[in-house]
């Protein structure tokens, strides 16, 4: 399912093989009326219309919503959407029953990394290559090795995902991250925050909803990456509060644990899917018109945003150590 920011039609194939499938999970969601009263911090946009067409195709018509800053988002409009998600997942955690419908997602991590184990292979091969690390844009971008890190991430992959079904759970957006979130305007009020694109919502840890807040915002330049220890302060500093605000007074050990692990598990190895480029001249020059960004640029940027994931790695380590 594709939702629409702009007032007109969005398609959606209705046939989810998988969770990376474009899926018919928001049509039903807005069918069952599940997005007409979501607690907590969080919203969708109203639907005006479902209409079926042949092939298997649906338009969903939404109403047209914008975001109230269309500069990039300042430290403190991120802390208000982690608060709002925190509201969202918190109010489920202190007792809003959660959604019982079949089409939710379930270990939505597992199916990304099943989704995308090829890539993570050649990844892996990348980091087990030392003439590789020579490369002048890896060596100007990265001032110490990673390979490591990374290759100790995918060994250690299967128990973090243990460790995510471990935690409390609860039901998620599961890819709030900038481009799919909308804060309110002034005079708006300024207890919600708008969320379209729910194609992937299901049951996650605590903590999981805003691993993309982070990451997914610092892989698409929607944040400056040499800033991201105070984008993470203060994502998790919100959300936090916002679980408070909706009761659920559970250990903040857990939640970090929730956060970080999920954070490592969708980008540690699959946010570095750009190495394969750097072996690839025209691939280059595809990834410099696409971002409209000179490659030094993109891969700076890039290897900040693995080295604050892989740190998030280490802390979820460390913090598996809390769980009974």
């Amino acid at each position: 399912m594709v939702d629409c920011a702009e007032g007109g039609p969005c398609t959606a194939q209705r046939d989810r093989s998988d969770v990376m499938e474009l899926s018919q999970a928001g049509i039903l969601a807005y069918q069952s009326g599940l997005f007409d009263n979501l607690p907590g911090g969080l919203s969708a946009p109203r639907c005006l219309d479902i209409t079926e067409h042949l092939d298997d195709i649906c338009w969903l018509w939404l109403e047209d919503v914008s975001d109230a800053h269309v500069r990039a988002w300042s430290l403190d409009e991120y802390t208000l959407a982690a608060r709002h998600l925190g509201q969202f997942n918190g109010a489920y955690l202190a007792g809003h029953p959660l959604p019982s419908v079949p089409w939710r997602s379930h270990h939505w991590l597992r199916g990304w990394l099943a989704h995308y184990e090829r890539g993570c292979l050649e990844t892996l091969q990348f980091m087990r290559d030392k003439g590789f690390w020579k490369h002048p844009l890896l060596e100007s971008a990265f001032s110490r090795p990673i390979a490591d890190d990374v290759l100790r991430l995918w060994e250690n992959h299967e128990s973090l995902l243990a460790a995510l079904d471990r935690i409390p759970q609860t039901f998620c957006h599961m890819d709030a991250y900038r481009p799919n979130l909308f804060v309110p305007r002034a005079g708006q009020g300024m207890d919600r925050t708008m969320a379209i694109d729910w194609v992937f919502m299901g049951i996650g840890g605590v903590g999981e909803e805003i691993a993309n807040l982070l990451a997914a915002s610092l892989i698409w330049f929607e944040y400056d990456a040499a800033e991201a220890a105070a984008l993470d302060k203060a994502i998790f500093t919100g959300y936090t509060n916002g679980l408070r605000a909706a009761g659920w007074q559970g250990d903040d050990r857990v939640v970090r644990l929730g956060y970080a692990a999920a954070c490592a598990l969708r980008w540690g190895v699959v946010g570095l899917w750009w190495l394969s480029s750097l072996v690839d001249a025209e691939k280059q020059a595809d990834f410099e018109k696409h971002w409209g960004r000179p490659m030094p640029e993109l891969v700076l940027q890039w290897a900040e945003t693995a080295y604050r994931v892989l740190d998030l790695a280490e802390e979820a380590y460390r913090l598996q150590g809390f769980l009974p």
